[in-house]
């Protein structure tokens, strides 16, 4: 056992005593060897506490996710690790959130272990404050906008409709600031994560652009993008915080500039094998600036250019800003990715004028071919995922077959040879790679060596190779792209089932440099920003759905009706089978994600990875809040898809005289009545919902669709509490 009275604690003393976090310093096999004032305060020590072992002072060793169980996890492994949540409660009951660095530190031939505690408590408390502030701001812009929207919409007077875009633009500012204010929380409370994924840098480079190209014509401003030849086609990185960065680097430029351009270059800058420093620099043309403004760009740049700042240092990247003569800045950031794919990205211009006759042929671009005695098997549980993928394969003249379950697969697999198979890998009973292997074994079987495509929404990095390594062929993720699905097809299908004629390569694409403007005028992002306030991304959904809305709102029906998996799900958390609760909120995730329901995707995401680690005491914990995200979206839903069935979703549940209807009763609507008197306006909204889905009396349908109106068009309370009590 290490001496403890022989270590130099005097210099560590001295070094760490008037540090504002504690520190905390112990030998590998767990004795105390000194502590800072700060531990001191913080976990009660005392001098008598040095050299004592560590499970003595914080027995608690067992309880996940504290401050001794995780401390005694690092002392067993011998690791390092850097900024990691934990929950301490003191003697007095009072909890404390923790976020702890520990560090390997080597003197005089002896090795101990460094603790630093950055108590961040007040940080989460003021992250939750903010986060419920945000959505009480959010509900009354999110209506101003939905409001204007139909000013924008209905109104032919010039001069209206230029303040019109003016309120507009205004709103979406003050909701992206809203955003910005939430990153800023996350941030000091240390909640803000990195999650990693393989990419496309062409997709997030056209992302980029139809995001900021708008701001700059409209400032009648140029705007390039210049890519390096060897740009990769495929990186692995935080494409989403990467996204956010560079689009408020951007942003800013335009802002600055009141004439010339704004440009940006990128290149990938390998370091190590396949690791790389992915290189974005930024210059704009701005008016002149004194040195003061210099200054203040690289020390206080508002909270766009502060979040990003604080992202590329999460992200182990940097930034640098330098003058960019004769006049104007330039940003430059750097932040490690992973190549996956060093195929060259390909030409970004000629890309963005393929996207400008997409967009003027309305978005659909007729990039499928045609196929002759084809026939695939999809095996999916999930019967939403079945119906985008026979749409999206809609005009191929291909026979399509489904199956529901591993089971059902295997019994047609012995009656019928297929040209490829698609199989889902998250399937109960039997999943995907267990089918797989049944399959390949089945003696007599026609499809034991047709070539079989995994379909997986976790397709995070060395997915392909996972899938290759179980025996599946290929893989694609999920949402599907219809791109992507129809070049897998090509490619697996025999030759002669192929009639290969792509009506896009025979088209003669025009010069079409005002088509974003007229794609934002027949129903860009810009005409669904109101269902932001429900996490719903409709351009997304309209995207996943191959820019077919009558899929889009046969998917969203679906999810509409079948509200009954919360109650079964639910009953998985009593039972605590936790395997079947990953199982359904994978399903979960994945519907939200193909329906654009981006908020609701992250949160059930977080509970499948929870649930696929054990961990039925964090499902247990939140699983109010991923209930109550999924009632919003709901609600959002069913405004949606009311907005564009019109006149057909007003008649729905009219019945003629007669017919049998849905009785509501008085006391029915008193009930949602006291609900909006008792703050529970979601539940109202979402009961009135429930009902117009129903054969109703023409009376009874009407008062119920003018309270429904009354909260979810006017957010008039007091007149949707009038009409059903009858006043």
């Amino acid at each position: 056992m290490q001496n403890v009275s022989e270590f130099n604690t005097d210099l560590y003393k001295g070094i760490v005593a008037g540090l504002p976090d504690g520190v905390i310093v112990m030998t590998l096999c767990g004795e105390l060897v000194m502590f800072n004032q700060r531990a001191e305060l913080l976990f009660c020590l005392t001098p008598n506490d040095i050299g004592r072992p560590f499970a003595e002072v914080f027995p608690n060793l067992e309880d996940r996710g504290s401050f001794a169980g995780m401390i005694s996890d690092v002392l067993r492994r011998c690791i390092e690790v850097k900024e990691i949540s934990a929950d301490y409660i003191n003697d007095g009951g009072k909890k404390f959130k923790l976020l702890l660095s520990t560090g390997i530190l080597n003197s005089n031939d002896e090795t101990v272990m460094s603790v630093l505690i950055k108590d961040v408590t007040d940080s989460s408390s003021q992250s939750r404050f903010l986060s419920n502030m945000s959505h009480e701001f959010r509900t009354p812009i999110n209506a101003i906008l939905g409001m204007n929207e139909m000013i924008l919409r209905e109104c032919s007077d010039g001069q209206i409709r230029e303040y019109a875009e003016y309120i507009r633009s205004s709103g979406k500012s003050l909701l992206f600031l809203m955003n910005d204010v939430l990153d800023m929380a996350k941030i000091e409370s240390g909640h803000l994560e990195i999650n990693p994924m393989e990419y496309e840098t062409a997709d997030f480079l056209m992302e980029l652009w139809n995001t900021v190209y708008l701001r700059a014509k409209e400032k009648n401003l140029s705007l390039s993008f210049v890519t390096d030849k060897s740009m990769p086609k495929t990186l692995f990185g935080d494409v989403i915080r990467l996204k956010q960065i560079t689009s408020n680097i951007l942003s800013n430029a335009i802002l600055r500039s009141d004439r010339g351009g704004v440009e940006l270059d990128i290149a990938c800058q390998c370091t190590d094998g396949s690791d790389a420093n992915l290189v974005i620099s930024v210059r704009d043309h701005g008016g002149e600036f004194s040195p003061d403004d210099f200054n203040m760009y690289k020390t206080d740049s508002g909270y766009g250019l502060h979040i990003s700042m604080e992202l590329i240092r999460l992200m182990g990247g940097s930034i640098d800003i330098k003058e960019n003569s004769p006049q104007g800045l330039i940003f430059t950031v750097s932040v490690p990715q992973r190549i996956v794919d060093s195929r060259y990205m390909g030409d970004f211009e000629a890309m963005r004028h393929e996207q400008r006759s997409y967009s003027a042929q309305g978005g659909r671009l007729d990039i499928s071919s045609k196929f002759k005695n084809a026939s695939l098997l999809v095996v999916d549980d999930n019967i939403m995922n079945i119906t985008v993928f026979k749409a999206l394969l809609k005009n191929t003249g291909l026979d399509i077959v489904t199956a529901e379950s591993g089971k059902a697969c295997l019994e047609l697999a012995k009656k019928q040879r297929f040209d490829i198979i698609f199989m889902d890998h998250m399937m109960p009973e039997m999943d995907g790679i267990e089918t797989l292997q049944q399959l390949k074994s089945m003696a007599g079987c026609p499809n034991t060596d047709v070539p079989v495509i995994a379909l997986t929404a976790n397709a995070l990095s060395g997915a392909k190779e996972f899938y290759l390594n179980e025996g599946f062929t290929d893989f694609l993720a999920k949402p599907i792209d219809s791109k992507q699905l129809n070049e897998t097809i090509i490619k697996y299908l025999p030759n002669e089932c192929s009639e290969f004629s792509e009506s896009s390569a025979a088209c003669e694409i025009p010069d079409l440099t005002e088509a974003p403007e007229a794609l934002e005028e027949t129903g860009g992002a810009d005409s669904y920003a109101d269902y932001e306030e429900y996490g719903i991304s409709i351009a997304d959904g309209l995207e996943y759905s191959g820019e077919s809305m009558d899929v889009y709102l046969e998917l969203m029906d679906m999810f509409l009706n079948n509200v009954s998996k919360q109650e079964m799900m639910e009953q998985l958390i009593v039972d605590c089978d936790i395997k079947n609760y990953s199982i359904e909120v994978h399903g979960l995730k994945g519907n939200a994600r193909m329906l654009g329901a981006n908020r609701l995707a992250d949160i059930a995401y977080e509970h499948e990875k929870q649930g696929k680690a054990g961990n039925l005491e964090y499902v247990e914990e939140h699983w109010d809040e991923l209930v109550s995200v999924w009632n919003e979206t709901l609600e959002g839903f069913g405004g949606f898809y009311r907005s564009q069935m019109g006149d057909a979703a007003d008649e729905d549940g009219i019945v003629a005289d007669g017919g049998e209807c849905f009785e509501v009763s008085q006391e029915d609507m008193t009930e949602v009545a006291n609900l909006i008197i008792n703050f529970e306006t979601s539940k109202a909204t979402q009961q009135l919902s429930d009902w117009l889905k129903k054969p109703l009396e023409k009376d009874v349908r009407k008062r119920l669709k003018d309270a429904f109106n009354a909260l979810d068009k006017e957010y008039d309370e007091d007149k949707a509490i009038e009409i059903l009590n009858g006043n």
